[in-house]
């Protein structure tokens, strides 16, 4: 009888998870797995959070190297190429930076170091419907490696 029982409700507890999966969106469901993976990377690592009141659509999830780390961007991101693992640099911030504004007058108010920062460390893995847990374990398991957590 408590073998029925507990099936019936892993039975109940899957309907329900695939449930909140679709009502959620894979995308959102996959970040939320992959954040909590990766909260132990945190030293290294700066993760996405939503701001209050919002309601993001993560086509993607960012990943911000602080600047405390003994790595840089384009290192990291080589490295999870190399092992299959797509990522893609952020469009986003210091666009005073960019060619354009060489020779255009604009103000800026206050310093732009979270702008630099942004411009610099952060790039951002995919996440889409077409991932499945192993997929997500692995680009885990290679950041770990990576930076020397975990083991």
């Amino acid at each position: 009888y408590f073998q029925k029982l507990s099936n019936d409700i892993l039975g109940v507890r899957s309907w329900f998870l695939v449930a909140m999966r679709w009502k959620i969106g894979s995308a959102l469901w996959f970040s939320i797995l992959l954040w909590k993976k990766l909260l132990k990377l945190s030293e290294v690592l700066i993760l996405p959070e939503a701001t209050p009141n919002s309601d993001p659509s993560w086509f993607g999830f960012p990943i911000t190297l602080k600047e405390s780390t003994d790595t840089n961007r384009k290192t990291l991101m080589e490295y999870l190429d190399q092992n299959k693992i797509g990522t893609r640099l952020l469009f986003a911030g210091n666009v005073t930076r960019q060619p354009y504004f060489e020779s255009e007058h604009y103000r800026i108010a206050g310093n732009l170091d979270s702008t630099n920062t942004v411009m610099n460390n952060t790039f951002w893995i995919g996440v889409y419907p077409g991932l499945d847990q192993d997929m997500l374990d692995y680009v885990v398991e290679q950041l770990e490696l990576y930076f020397g957590v975990g083991f």
